[in-house]
């Protein structure tokens, strides 16, 4: 029974798609703690309208966040150098500004055709993790030793 729930463990860390889920979950309350710390504790949460300035802050500390723990842990990033890593995190922060393009026309398009923006939203979000996997996995954190079409599968 220990070997096989040691393989079952192994088996999960060895997936990069489990460990995109778990940090991606970090991520996420990441973003939620930053945020709520910015609102709370700091002059950003005096009005309503500094709240704006708050989450735009907690959301890029949580793209910095994804894209450590991204670099380090769900696809072991092979970069050298501050260059390398420099480069990279724009590769990686253009993928989710290009995914958050695509989370806000979305939804507007669902509220333009008249569709329930509320399962929108929640349609593309699942588009919206599939992309940014995708993008890490196959256009950020591009092995070198496999060339630039294929990355180490995890």
């Amino acid at each position: 029974m220990w070997n096989f729930m040691k393989e079952k463990i192994r088996f999960l860390y060895h997936n990069s798609i489990v460990r995109y889920a778990f940090f991606g979950v970090l991520t996420t309350l990441f973003n939620i703690v930053c945020y709520f710390l910015l609102k709370n504790f700091t002059p950003l949460g005096a009005t309503k309208e500094l709240h704006v300035i708050a989450n735009a802050i907690a959301i890029f500390l949580s793209i910095v966040f994804a894209y450590v723990t991204n670099s380090l842990y769900v696809f072991e990033s092979d970069a050298k150098g501050i260059g390398e890593h420099f480069l990279e995190f724009l590769k990686f922060l253009s993928g989710r500004l290009a995914t958050l393009g695509i989370d806000v026309g979305g939804v507007y398009l669902a509220e333009v055709l008249h569709f329930n923006d509320d399962i929108a939203k929640v349609v593309i979000q699942f588009i919206v993790i599939v992309l940014n996997y995708f993008f890490s996995k196959f256009l950020v954190f591009v092995k070198k030793d496999q060339g630039n079409a294929v990355s180490k599968e995890g």
